[in-house]
């Protein structure tokens, strides 16, 4: 993310606009390393915004695969192949 960074300081001084990625909430995303960065990045202009928690339940794709894992799937076997 430093790369963004400085590409965004250079958005920022020429033109006073503000970079914003949107990124999930995985490990990688949050860990301490990113944190401890943050605010330099945002001192360059380069903002990090985090998308919210997937929610499994306003999905309703989430509700039939459960349905095919507990009814139609569960307990078969399948070949396995090299």
């Amino acid at each position: 993310m430093d790369a963004p960074a400085q590409q965004a300081a250079q958005t920022l001084e020429l033109t006073g606009r503000i970079r914003v990625i949107a990124q999930d909430c995985s490990s990688i995303h949050t860990s301490r390393a990113v944190q401890a960065k943050l605010a330099e990045w945002e001192a360059q202009g380069l903002y990090i915004f985090y998308l919210a928690k997937y929610c499994s339940q306003m999905n309703p794709i989430e509700s039939e695969w459960k349905r095919l894992k507990e009814d139609e799937i569960a307990g078969r076997m399948f070949e396995r192949t090299p």
